[in-house]
């Protein structure tokens, strides 16, 4: 997520567009995607809830949650040892190669902002396939409560709080090379923090 917008920013600055507008649309395109595909799961849960599917869908996420922050502890190993290429738990390949060529070329778009928001619902949506086992588990938690879309409006919001710092730094003066630079340099926490957040957040959601 943040290396997609880092280099989304990186073309805005050196373009000398609108940063501005345009990193908010493409940040706030993301986080409709995320409400809208948060609103959409968590209805369906609460209308068409059969007995066996929480218990199936607890143990699906923990399985695949499990898996998810073994990877991650994976990535901090390799990251530690200097080896950031052989990091497991990201984007694939192919799809990070189009989401490179959509950014790079949005400084033929005459219509920036518009450009910007398209492009991050479809970076959102791609990021789904990563971070979307730990948001599913938390909609799963957030199931059967009465403050369930409040829930999914804070998780989708403080998602994004990282995503707007940077964002704020870089249009704000900063390099997005020293940023960038910056996360290598804390990839390891980063990774197993990301550990730890997954087997929290499912343990949560087991004990719902």
């Amino acid at each position: 997520a943040l290396s997609m917008l880092l280099m989304f920013l990186s073309v805005l600055v050196s373009a000398r567009a609108h940063a501005i507008p345009c990193a908010a649309a493409f940040l706030l395109a993301k986080l409709a995607v995320y409400l809208l595909i948060g609103f959409a799961l968590l209805s369906l849960m609460q209308r068409a809830n059969p007995a066996w599917l929480t218990p199936l869908a607890k143990w699906l996420l923990t399985g695949v949650g499990a898996a998810l922050a073994g990877l991650n502890l994976y990535d901090a190993a390799k990251a530690r040892k200097g080896q950031l290429g052989a990091m497991k738990n990201q984007l694939p390949q192919g799809l990070r190669g189009k989401l490179h060529r959509a950014i790079a070329g949005l400084t033929g778009k005459r219509v920036l902002v518009p450009a910007s928001a398209a492009l991050g619902a479809v970076v959102a949506a791609g990021e789904f396939l990563c971070s979307g086992q730990l948001y599913l588990a938390t909609l799963l938690s957030q199931a059967g409560s009465p403050g369930g879309a409040f829930s999914v409006t804070a998780y989708c919001a403080a998602f994004l709080i990282p995503s707007a710092v940077l964002a704020a730094a870089v249009v704000g003066g900063g390099s997005a090379q020293g940023v960038s630079a910056f996360m290598a340099r804390h990839i390891v926490g980063a990774k197993v923090a990301a550990a730890v957040a997954m087997a929290v957040t499912e343990s949560r959601a087991m004990t719902i």
